[in-house]
């Protein structure tokens, strides 16, 4: 990006409160894959998020996201410990905004994506209570937010990865830790004279998760 009336931004080391669940409308068939289909949700967001400007203004920050999905697991093979995969189909949002109405309004990166997700999956026990766990997405968007408003002609992408690990502590009961990145990039189409010029931009949201999954 070579816009020099927008600011970049960044931040580090912000907490998040994320909860989810999922259900399985097809466990009473019986029909191979189908009983194990599940649907899930998830939403996270920031509980206190505030920016600052290089002059010390604080700006008030939202920052949440969640998904809506349908995933179909496979294991190969009859052991209930056989390496998994799973396909994975849905939406998710994911927002950053700024409480500001003011001239500053007009030079910060605000979004709101709205896409739908489409990827895969996969576990593989790695002992008796150890599994490790990745996944790829591809996220397309539906929906981008104000930002991309001041620039001609963009074409948005996502993807989404995410590696981690889960430990069974008890009975139904394990432990996850997970990594997840996801980045949108984005191209666009100036010409002399526009308000906003650059060739493309980046967005990259990087989080690692601890939390407990029961009632696998």
């Amino acid at each position: 990006m070579i816009a020099t009336n927008l600011r970049p931004y960044d931040v580090a080391g912000v907490p998040l409160v994320t909860f989810g669940g999922d259900i399985r409308p097809f466990a009473w068939s019986r029909v191979p894959v189908l009983e194990h289909a599940a649907l899930g949700f998830d939403y996270a967001f920031a509980p206190s998020l505030t920016s600052s400007t290089d002059d010390g203004n604080d700006i008030r920050t939202s920052w949440d996201h969640g998904d809506l999905a349908l995933r179909v697991p496979v294991r190969l093979g009859k052991h209930a410990r056989a390496p998994q995969i799973a396909m994975t189909i849905g939406y998710g949002w994911l927002g950053f905004s700024f409480a500001e109405t003011g001239p500053l309004a007009a030079e910060i990166p605000t979004v709101t994506y709205r896409f739908v997700r489409v990827g895969a999956s996969g576990e593989v026990a790695l002992g008796k209570r150890l599994s490790l766990m990745a996944a790829f997405d591809y996220l397309a968007p539906l929906s981008d937010g104000s930002v991309y408003e001041r620039f001609r002609d963009p074409t948005i992408n996502g993807i989404d990865a995410r590696l981690g690990l889960g430990l069974g502590i008890a009975k139904d009961t394990r432990l996850h830790l997970i990594f997840d990145y996801t980045r949108f990039f984005s191209s666009f189409v100036p010409i002399p004279g526009d308000a906003y010029v650059a060739g493309g931009a980046l967005d990259q949201f990087g989080s690692v998760k601890l939390g407990i999954e029961y009632g696998r």
